[in-house]
Protein backbone atom coordinates (compact mmCIF):
# COMPACT_ATOMS: atom_id res chain seq x y z
CA UNK A 1 0.00 0.00 0.00
CA UNK A 2 2.30 2.79 0.58
CA UNK A 3 5.13 3.87 -1.85
CA UNK A 4 8.01 2.12 -3.30
CA UNK A 5 11.15 3.62 -3.87
CA UNK A 6 13.11 1.96 -6.79
CA UNK A 7 16.23 -0.45 -6.47
CA UNK A 8 18.91 2.09 -7.48
CA UNK A 9 17.82 3.71 -4.25
CA UNK A 10 18.18 1.09 -2.37
CA UNK A 11 21.28 -0.29 -3.75
CA UNK A 12 22.56 3.93 -3.32
CA UNK A 13 21.75 3.77 0.65
CA UNK A 14 23.69 0.63 0.83
CA UNK A 15 26.56 1.89 -0.34
CA UNK A 16 26.26 5.06 1.72
CA UNK A 17 25.92 2.97 4.38
CA UNK A 18 29.52 1.30 4.14
CA UNK A 19 30.74 4.74 3.32
CA UNK A 20 29.70 6.18 6.62
CA UNK A 21 30.69 2.76 8.11
CA UNK A 22 34.40 3.49 6.65
CA UNK A 23 34.54 6.62 7.56
CA UNK A 24 36.57 6.22 10.55
CA UNK A 25 34.00 7.24 12.97
CA UNK A 26 34.61 5.83 16.51
CA UNK A 27 32.72 2.13 15.82
CA UNK A 28 30.25 2.07 18.19
CA UNK A 29 29.13 5.61 17.55
CA UNK A 30 25.19 4.69 17.35
CA UNK A 31 23.96 5.56 13.68
CA UNK A 32 20.24 5.81 13.51
CA UNK A 33 19.95 5.73 9.36
CA UNK A 34 16.30 6.07 8.27
CA UNK A 35 14.50 4.44 4.49
CA UNK A 36 12.07 7.82 3.72
CA UNK A 37 8.23 7.18 4.43
CA UNK A 38 5.98 8.42 1.70
CA UNK A 39 2.20 8.06 1.82
CA UNK A 40 0.12 5.58 -0.09
CA UNK A 41 -1.20 8.29 -2.50
CA UNK A 42 1.53 9.93 -2.70
CA UNK A 43 2.12 10.90 -6.36
CA UNK A 44 5.53 12.51 -7.26
CA UNK A 45 4.54 16.10 -6.73
CA UNK A 46 4.86 18.13 -3.72
CA UNK A 47 8.04 16.00 -1.12
CA UNK A 48 8.01 17.73 2.38
CA UNK A 49 11.03 16.10 4.03
CA UNK A 50 10.95 16.13 7.56
CA UNK A 51 13.05 13.47 10.33
CA UNK A 52 12.31 13.05 13.57
CA UNK A 53 12.64 9.19 14.54
CA UNK A 54 13.72 9.57 18.46
CA UNK A 55 13.38 6.40 19.75
CA UNK A 56 10.73 4.67 16.90
CA UNK A 57 13.82 2.67 14.63
CA UNK A 58 16.63 0.71 15.44
CA UNK A 59 20.58 2.10 15.64
CA UNK A 60 23.22 0.46 14.19
CA UNK A 61 27.07 1.35 14.77
CA UNK A 62 29.59 1.91 12.35
CA UNK A 63 31.15 -1.56 13.05
CA UNK A 64 28.07 -3.50 12.84
CA UNK A 65 27.16 -1.67 9.48
CA UNK A 66 31.10 -2.25 8.34
CA UNK A 67 29.71 -6.02 7.75
CA UNK A 68 28.23 -6.82 4.43
CA UNK A 69 25.52 -9.15 6.11
CA UNK A 70 24.20 -6.66 9.00
CA UNK A 71 24.37 -3.55 6.68
CA UNK A 72 21.83 -5.60 4.29
CA UNK A 73 19.72 -6.81 6.62
CA UNK A 74 19.32 -3.12 8.72
CA UNK A 75 18.86 -2.07 4.83
CA UNK A 76 16.08 -4.95 4.63
CA UNK A 77 14.11 -3.95 8.12
CA UNK A 78 13.88 -0.20 7.19
CA UNK A 79 12.58 -0.79 3.78
CA UNK A 80 10.00 -2.75 5.10
CA UNK A 81 9.19 -0.73 8.09
CA UNK A 82 8.96 2.43 5.78
CA UNK A 83 6.79 0.63 3.08
CA UNK A 84 4.38 -2.17 4.32
CA UNK A 85 2.15 -3.89 1.93
CA UNK A 86 -0.73 -3.62 4.22
CA UNK A 87 -1.28 -0.23 5.23
CA UNK A 88 -0.10 3.61 4.87
CA UNK A 89 2.91 4.09 6.46
CA UNK A 90 1.77 7.97 7.10
CA UNK A 91 -1.54 7.74 7.92
CA UNK A 92 -1.59 8.73 10.94
CA UNK A 93 -0.85 12.09 9.68
CA UNK A 94 -3.52 12.48 7.95
CA UNK A 95 -5.81 10.73 10.78
CA UNK A 96 -4.43 13.36 13.04
CA UNK A 97 -5.89 16.42 10.23
CA UNK A 98 -9.05 14.33 10.29
CA UNK A 99 -10.21 13.78 13.44
CA UNK A 100 -9.60 17.07 14.82
CA UNK A 101 -12.34 19.82 15.35
CA UNK A 102 -11.92 22.51 12.55
CA UNK A 103 -11.71 25.07 15.05
CA UNK A 104 -8.31 23.60 16.53
CA UNK A 105 -5.14 25.38 15.81
CA UNK A 106 -3.28 23.43 13.36
CA UNK A 107 -0.22 22.57 15.15
CA UNK A 108 -1.76 20.85 17.63
CA UNK A 109 -4.02 19.23 14.69
CA UNK A 110 -0.76 17.98 13.23
CA UNK A 111 0.76 16.19 16.80
CA UNK A 112 3.51 18.59 16.54
CA UNK A 113 4.71 21.93 17.63
CA UNK A 114 7.91 22.29 15.29
CA UNK A 115 8.66 24.47 12.00
CA UNK A 116 8.37 21.20 9.87
CA UNK A 117 4.93 20.87 10.77
CA UNK A 118 4.02 24.21 10.59
CA UNK A 119 5.12 24.56 7.22
CA UNK A 120 3.46 21.45 6.01
CA UNK A 121 0.28 23.14 6.89
CA UNK A 122 0.72 26.07 4.98
CA UNK A 123 2.15 24.57 2.14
Amino acid sequence: MSARLSTAYGSDFEAMLATVAAAGAAPETPLVPFWPLAGAAYDGELLVIGRSVNGWIEDWTPGQLADPGVRATAVERLRRDAEPKDRCRMAWVTDLWAHAPATTPPVQRSGGSNEGWMGGERV
